[in-house]
């Protein structure tokens, strides 16, 4: 039905737009002092999502969900890391966008929300809530209008570390 194919390509808008995003966030951490741990961080989700952009029924398959698993186990791991660093630098009562402990932290709740969202969603989110493709599409533009916004109106009044210079 009409109502059938406009949900599933909304949702898979969502996907590409939020495929696109990750991986975009992947190339730029090349300048990052630790590129490796964090094109991993945004790519693995990146590629994820592609897939399932491509082929929404990936959503449901056993392996699909496994490496889904596997990838969020890490990044939840990585999160740890981060926010025990954030707290131990005393920069907990700073804006978030002000430092970069606070723009990573936030960059791994935004990877972990997604990767949560598509495994609780699975390809029949039509048949669960009819709603849920307008949701994928809504969570795909917030890291995107977050990181206009950041260029915009915050970048002048941010210390930038130099691996971000000319980047963001």
């Amino acid at each position: 039905t009409t109502r059938t194919n406009f949900i599933i390509m909304s949702a898979r808008l969502g996907l590409g737009v939020m495929a696109g995003f990750l991986l975009l966030a992947a190339v730029v951490q090349i300048n990052d002092p630790d590129p490796i741990i964090w094109m991993s961080v945004y790519g693995f989700p990146g590629l994820l999502t592609l897939s399932a952009c491509v082929n929404m029924s990936t959503l449901d398959t056993s392996y699909w969900r496994i490496i889904c698993i596997i990838a969020l186990s890490g990044i939840l791991l990585f999160t740890g890391i981060t926010t025990s660093a954030y707290i131990d630098n005393g920069k907990l009562s700073q804006n978030l966008l002000t430092t970069e402990e606070g723009r990573e932290s936030l960059g791994l709740l935004i990877v972990i929300s997604w990767l949560l969202m598509l495994l609780f969603s699975g390809s029949r989110m039509k048949e669960r809530a009819p709603w849920w493709h307008t949701v994928y599409l809504a969570f795909a533009l917030v890291p995107i209008a977050s990181w206009i916004s950041y260029k915009y109106y915050f970048q002048g009044s941010v210390d930038l570390p130099e691996h971000c210079e000319g980047i963001v």
